[in-house]
């Protein structure tokens, strides 16, 4: 038996900024003259071009933020989460609804919700049942502090549950609000933080039940380089989730990604098409020459990265998202799916457009 994603929805917050909108908010957030230098050349090479926030905090200056400029500890940035998480996740919950029409609220049998910024209890799976109107008997799991590539643990969850049982149908939840946890800070991780990262949300429904526009899953694998222990991870201080993010993490992962190539059950290169998750454009550049690809097939990652930022867990979601209603993706075609998160972890899926 098999299971099919059939439909995703996407939302993003209310505040768009462009990338010099938010550079001008750093520069003057304390940015020691010195450090200039780098925050302008990070955002010139970070292959973003605007960002969502639900803060209006970057589109303007330091003296006029309302939020960031006090610099918040973590319970006040989680009121914020708790506020705001539940609205956003109910617009790609719409969304993905809206791009089906065979599945109906009371045929939802699971929930997994997915975060690395926020956490409450009860928490924002229990809000999304009482507020979106969904069966009080749902079976619910929450993925938590996963990082960016959470959003395949999900879809490897969720595949192994409608196996079990054919009258399974799953929703998924991946709401990211990254901004919240902005830190003005310059030193190297912090820049690189400060120039990717942004606030989405995104919904995705799977069943036993094949759609036209879907996708059905074939097969996970996953892989960890735990010599990147040090090179990108979480770590909850008193002011804020803090990201750490090396200059090192696109040579650990092309490393991982060659070991990856010789273990995994099924071939990467030979998919018609590739998702990678757009965790930097410099990830999406060393990875296309180890890949042996080009720019053109990974032509929906760089957009995601340029009109979204990375939004960690629902950004490999945009990217699916845009293949769904891309016609160069045709029956048959294969998907290599590929994320990454704190470890250095790697999870791969592979897909089949139906």
């Amino acid at each position: 038996m098999s299971s099919y994603i059939n439909s995703i929805g996407i939302a993003n917050p209310t505040f768009k900024h462009e990338q010099k909108e938010i550079l001008s908010f750093m520069l003057h957030d304390g940015a020691a003259i010195e450090q200039q230098k780098k925050l302008r050349a990070a955002f010139r090479a970070s292959g973003v071009e605007t960002r969502y926030s639900i803060l209006p905090d970057f589109g303007t200056t330091v003296d006029t933020s309302t939020f960031i400029d006090d610099a918040p500890l973590v319970e006040e940035r989680m009121k914020i989460y708790k506020q705001e998480a539940l609205a956003l996740s109910l617009r790609s919950i719409t969304n993905c609804f809206q791009k089906t029409k065979d599945v109906k609220k009371n045929d939802i049998t699971h929930l997994i919700t997915v975060s690395c910024t926020g956490m409450y209890a009860p928490g924002l799976d229990i809000d999304i049942i009482t507020q979106f109107g969904l069966p009080r008997t749902i079976a619910r799991a929450c993925l938590n502090f996963m990082g960016c590539n959470a959003a395949i643990n999900a879809l490897r969850m969720a595949d192994a549950i409608v196996k079990s049982n054919t009258n399974a149908t799953v929703l998924i939840v991946c709401t990211e609000l990254c901004t919240l946890h902005y830190q003005p800070s310059t030193s190297d991780d912090s820049v690189l933080s400060n120039t990717l990262f942004s606030d989405g949300s995104a919904a995705i429904l799977l069943s036993s039940k094949k759609q036209n526009s879907s996708f059905e899953i074939k097969q996970f694998h996953s892989a960890l380089c735990s010599e990147g222990n040090s090179d990108m991870c979480w770590d909850i201080t008193s002011k804020g989730f803090e990201m750490v993010l090396s200059s090192y993490v696109p040579a650990l992962l092309n490393n991982g990604i060659q070991q990856l190539l010789q273990e995994i059950p099924f071939n990467i290169q030979a998919s018609e098409h590739l998702a990678l998750h757009p965790g930097g454009k410099k990830i999406l550049d060393t990875l296309l020459k180890t890949l042996n690809k080009t720019e053109d097939d990974l032509a929906d990652s760089y957009a995601v990265l340029k009109n979204y930022g990375n939004m960690s867990s629902p950004t490999i979601l945009f990217v699916l998202y845009t293949m769904l209603s891309n016609t160069a993706v045709k029956t048959n075609d294969k998907i290599s799916v590929m994320s990454f998160g704190p470890g250095l972890t790697i999870e791969t899926m592979l897909l089949e457009r139906c």
